[in-house]
């Protein structure tokens, strides 16, 4: 989209790889024939129920001009919306951290690696049993 966000949206689609995680995220799970749809983010390490309505900003071809998903799913739109909401604009989501998106979505403390140089092998088999830990660790939520 046209926003900068893709920090928010790369969380997205971290969290739908776990589509047991969309759903605690997206409270109103049908198309609701109001528009009005219940969704839940974690702010402050506090969870917070958002309540948004299914008017989206759109472009003169009535495409969203922000989030955009595969197909006529419209979870995407709305989280970005609840979050927009949740943070007072969507200006205010124009900067950030993809790490600041996935405490947003998962409610868990997150970590952020940075390397200085290569990656040794060893290291990198380290990272990768540690991801498998964390995706472990977060299969019951």
């Amino acid at each position: 989209g046209a926003l900068g966000d893709c920090w928010f949206m790369s969380s997205i689609a971290v969290v739908a790889s776990k589509p047991e995680l969309v759903r605690k995220l997206t409270l109103t799970s049908e198309l609701n024939p109001a528009g009005v749809y219940v969704l839940r983010l974690c702010k402050d390490g506090v969870w917070k129920t958002v309540i948004v309505d299914d008017l989206l900003p759109c472009d003169e071809h009535d495409r969203p001009i922000f989030a955009k998903a595969h197909g006529k799913q419209l979870w995407v739109c709305l989280l970005e919306k609840a979050h927009a909401k949740l943070y007072g604009s969507y200006h205010a989501l124009r900067t950030g951290c993809a790490s600041e998106g996935l405490v947003s979505l998962t409610g868990f403390p997150t970590q952020t690696l940075k390397f200085k140089t290569r990656c040794s092998l060893a290291n990198a088999v380290t990272l990768q049993q540690s991801w498998i830990s964390y995706w472990n660790f977060l299969r019951p939520f």
